[in-house]
Protein backbone atom coordinates (compact mmCIF):
# COMPACT_ATOMS: atom_id res chain seq x y z
CA UNK A 1 0.00 0.00 0.00
CA UNK A 2 2.83 2.14 1.26
CA UNK A 3 4.59 1.64 -2.22
CA UNK A 4 1.20 2.08 -4.39
CA UNK A 5 0.54 5.78 -3.08
CA UNK A 6 4.41 6.50 -3.29
CA UNK A 7 3.98 5.51 -6.98
CA UNK A 8 0.63 7.01 -7.39
CA UNK A 9 1.89 11.00 -5.79
CA UNK A 10 4.93 10.33 -8.09
CA UNK A 11 2.77 9.76 -11.52
CA UNK A 12 1.01 12.69 -10.53
CA UNK A 13 3.96 14.83 -9.57
CA UNK A 14 5.54 14.11 -13.25
CA UNK A 15 1.92 13.75 -15.49
CA UNK A 16 0.30 16.61 -13.56
CA UNK A 17 -0.04 19.86 -14.20
CA UNK A 18 -0.73 22.42 -11.82
CA UNK A 19 -3.80 24.89 -12.09
CA UNK A 20 -2.71 28.09 -11.56
CA UNK A 21 -5.59 30.30 -13.69
CA UNK A 22 -6.07 33.59 -12.14
CA UNK A 23 -9.77 34.26 -13.63
CA UNK A 24 -11.86 31.07 -12.94
CA UNK A 25 -9.74 28.58 -10.67
CA UNK A 26 -8.80 31.14 -7.80
CA UNK A 27 -11.99 32.95 -7.48
CA UNK A 28 -14.15 29.79 -7.44
CA UNK A 29 -11.62 28.15 -4.93
CA UNK A 30 -11.31 31.13 -2.72
CA UNK A 31 -15.43 31.14 -2.35
CA UNK A 32 -15.07 27.17 -2.22
CA UNK A 33 -12.55 27.66 1.07
CA UNK A 34 -14.81 30.56 2.66
CA UNK A 35 -18.22 28.65 2.05
CA UNK A 36 -16.92 25.42 3.58
CA UNK A 37 -15.10 27.17 6.18
CA UNK A 38 -11.50 25.54 5.21
CA UNK A 39 -8.14 26.54 6.56
CA UNK A 40 -6.53 24.32 3.79
CA UNK A 41 -5.47 25.51 0.74
CA UNK A 42 -7.43 24.02 -2.39
CA UNK A 43 -5.35 22.60 -5.17
CA UNK A 44 -6.39 21.92 -8.49
CA UNK A 45 -4.17 19.37 -10.98
CA UNK A 46 -4.68 18.77 -14.74
CA UNK A 47 -4.13 15.06 -14.91
CA UNK A 48 -4.27 13.67 -18.61
CA UNK A 49 -4.84 9.85 -17.01
CA UNK A 50 -8.13 10.87 -14.72
CA UNK A 51 -11.37 10.38 -16.67
CA UNK A 52 -13.83 11.78 -14.16
CA UNK A 53 -12.30 14.43 -11.24
CA UNK A 54 -10.69 12.99 -7.60
CA UNK A 55 -9.99 14.30 -4.51
CA UNK A 56 -6.66 13.37 -3.08
CA UNK A 57 -5.50 14.70 0.24
CA UNK A 58 -6.25 14.16 4.07
CA UNK A 59 -5.22 18.12 5.28
CA UNK A 60 -4.28 19.44 1.98
CA UNK A 61 -7.25 19.47 -0.49
CA UNK A 62 -6.18 18.13 -3.99
CA UNK A 63 -8.66 18.19 -6.65
CA UNK A 64 -7.26 15.78 -10.18
CA UNK A 65 -9.38 17.03 -12.81
CA UNK A 66 -8.96 15.58 -16.83
CA UNK A 67 -7.67 17.94 -19.05
CA UNK A 68 -10.73 19.64 -19.94
CA UNK A 69 -11.58 23.12 -20.16
CA UNK A 70 -14.48 23.85 -17.36
CA UNK A 71 -16.69 26.77 -17.03
CA UNK A 72 -16.56 28.63 -13.57
CA UNK A 73 -20.15 27.06 -12.99
CA UNK A 74 -18.70 23.59 -13.94
CA UNK A 75 -15.98 24.32 -11.32
CA UNK A 76 -18.45 25.02 -8.30
CA UNK A 77 -20.19 21.99 -8.84
CA UNK A 78 -17.03 20.04 -8.97
CA UNK A 79 -15.55 21.67 -5.80
CA UNK A 80 -18.92 21.35 -4.27
CA UNK A 81 -18.75 17.75 -4.74
CA UNK A 82 -15.46 16.96 -3.96
CA UNK A 83 -15.40 18.81 -0.80
CA UNK A 84 -18.43 16.79 0.19
CA UNK A 85 -16.15 14.13 -0.13
CA UNK A 86 -13.69 15.88 2.20
CA UNK A 87 -16.17 17.18 4.86
CA UNK A 88 -17.20 13.26 5.53
CA UNK A 89 -13.83 12.02 5.58
CA UNK A 90 -14.28 9.68 2.45
CA UNK A 91 -10.67 9.70 1.60
CA UNK A 92 -9.62 8.08 5.04
CA UNK A 93 -12.61 5.79 5.35
CA UNK A 94 -11.51 4.09 2.01
CA UNK A 95 -8.12 3.98 3.13
CA UNK A 96 -9.25 2.15 6.12
CA UNK A 97 -11.63 -0.02 3.95
CA UNK A 98 -8.34 -0.96 1.98
CA UNK A 99 -6.60 -1.36 5.00
CA UNK A 100 -9.13 -3.74 6.63
CA UNK A 101 -9.58 -5.68 3.50
CA UNK A 102 -5.95 -6.10 2.81
CA UNK A 103 -4.49 -7.60 6.42
CA UNK A 104 -0.98 -8.55 4.66
CA UNK A 105 -0.46 -4.83 3.89
CA UNK A 106 -0.50 -4.38 7.86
Amino acid sequence: MPILIFVSKKMLQRWGTEVEDEETFVPVAFDQRKRWALKSKIRLLHYPMTQSPMLLGFRDILIVLPELDYTEEELQLIFQHELTHYQHYDVLINLFAILAKEPALV
